[in-house]
């Protein structure tokens, strides 16, 4: 009797697992990259920043969608070493050199953009970004900060 009932339980207790399974597809899957999407996401939110007239939005989504399909070229020129075994002996160094480049492109963006906006649109622009990268900052995997609101355990508020 005890093995029945404790072969019943297991039984249940299985599907239930398996219930709780995401179905393929649902989760961890990466959507692909898409320039056009990207630049329109990017364009998008810069107008609303700095409310861009209609040539600025162009100008600022063209600018996006270089960068954009520059940046799925480069991906998938990484991917393709990858698959060739032609990664990197010293991943570091490899890292640092991507995080330099990635800098210089910022930065280009950035003079490319004080072309495009005004000096009022630009320090508007300037001030959005902060503002964004300070909410990113206390974000983490979970609302309220990787850490949660109040920091690390024993240790004051972040500000």
């Amino acid at each position: 009797m005890k093995k029945i009932l404790f072969a019943a339980l297991a039984l249940v207790f299985s599907v239930s697992l398996f219930a709780q399974e995401p179905q393929r597809g649902e989760r961890g899957e990466r959507r692909e990259f898409n320039p056009e999407e990207m630049a329109k996401r990017f364009a998008d939110d810069i107008k609303k920043d700095v409310n861009l007239t209609d040539t600025q939005y162009k100008a600022v989504y063209n600018l996006y969608l270089t960068r954009g399909k520059a940046m799925k070229a480069e991906q998938e020129k990484r991917q393709q070493e990858r698959k060739e075994g032609k990664e990197s002996v010293d991943p570091k160094k490899d890292r640092e050199a991507r995080f330099a480049e990635m800098k210089k492109r910022h930065e280009e963006m950035n003079n490319q953009l004080k072309q495009i906006l005004t000096e009022k649109q630009y320090k508007k622009y300037e001030e959005a970004q902060k503002k964004k990268m300070e909410q990113r900052r206390h974000q983490g995997p979970h609302p309220g900060g990787f850490r949660g609101p109040q920091g690390a355990p024993g240790m004051p508020p972040q500000q």
